[in-house]
């Protein structure tokens, strides 16, 4: 039986990840935010990953370990980072980012050297680049407390992979949704309002910005990469991305015609609403391509049929809730 120690267990990846290697028949060992905790799964949280000596000791005890760092301090990129004070952003996602990865790593190198390690980085990396698509060589300019941490993980990877030997790859991850999602992203946010509508809601949906474009994935896919990323023989950095952009109005067509709606009599623009975004990014996945044999591009019908239907498997109140009128 395979070992498995996923960092950020209580997340929509850590979520998706478990149930995949459940079903692999791994041995999962879960550390989280309790505060984040899912009542579907029995969870261990004895162990901090910005202590150092609960990380020596986890490591002691399991042999050969798959440690997957999903651990990630942040807020939806449709959410307001004004809200928060950059000293808070800077300070935590510092610690989750930088400081308890080096604690796990620099535990790998001296007590397990046979673990290896995914790290989950962002494609917000490249936030400040102007250029629409990226690949493993893009440079990395980030914005904001989260990119810059994260863009700090990936280097930080790549050091004790070329320079200690530990084997530890980075998947720099764009944007792959699931119903798992909270009601502050977009996807999930459209979905259910077009549903309520349907059940006869008179509220419209307001989107910031019709015309941004967006390189969407289905969150279970990429989990499944994560684990196939740690059976190569050799670790290395990958885009994981759609490698496709599709525009949000695009989106909100599909959305709205699945529940047999026209979403333009049902959808506004507005100042106020997030999302706002109007610089398209995608992934390069040709290299993914070569290495992993999995399909994370679909046509948009299908995908937002699949995320549609994970919304509502997921999210069983929204069958039993009452409409607002």
């Amino acid at each position: 039986m395979k070992n498995a120690i996923i960092i950020g267990s209580s997340g929509q990846d850590g979520t998706l990840l478990s149930e995949y290697l459940k079903l692999k028949k791994y041995n999962i060992i879960k550390i989280f935010n309790s505060k984040s905790l899912k009542k579907n799964f029995k969870t261990e949280n004895n162990f901090n990953i910005l202590d150092y000596n609960s990380m020596k000791k986890l490591f002691k005890n399991v042999s050969k370990p798959e440690v997957y760092y999903l651990a990630a301090y942040h807020h939806s990129s449709e959410q307001n980072s004004s809200k928060k004070g950059a000293y808070d952003l800077f300070n935590k996602s510092l610690d989750i980012h930088i400081k308890g990865l080096i604690n796990v790593l620099d535990v790998i190198l001296n007590e397990n050297k046979n673990s290896k390690l995914f790290y989950a980085s962002s494609s917000l990396v490249f936030s400040g680049n102007n250029n629409q698509f990226h690949n493993e060589k893009s440079p990395l300019n980030p914005i904001g407390a989260y990119a810059i941490t994260k863009s700090t993980g990936n280097m930080i990877v790549r050091e004790f992979r070329e320079r200690y030997g530990v084997f530890c790859s980075t998947g720099i991850l764009y944007n792959h949704e699931s119903g798992l999602r909270s009601q502050t992203f977009l996807t999930r946010r459209i979905i259910e309002t077009a549903y309520r509508i349907s059940k006869g809601s008179k509220e419209k949906c307001k989107i910031g910005n019709l015309n941004a474009q967006v390189d969407w994935g289905l969150a279970y896919d990429y989990v499944k990469i994560f684990n196939k990323i740690l059976q190569l023989k050799e670790p290395q950095d990958f885009i994981i991305a759609s490698g496709k952009l599709s525009k949000v109005q695009d989106f909100v067509s599909e959305v709205f015609n699945y529940f047999g709606l026209d979403w333009k009599n049902h959808v506004v623009t507005s100042k106020t609403a997030l999302f706002r975004n109007t610089r398209p990014q995608s992934g390069n996945i040709q290299k993914l391509k070569k290495y992993i044999d999995i399909n994370t591009k679909y046509k948009l019908p299908k995908f937002v049929s699949l995320l549609i239907k994970d919304v509502l498997k997921r999210n069983h109140n929204l069958k039993t809730n009452k409409t607002k009128k």
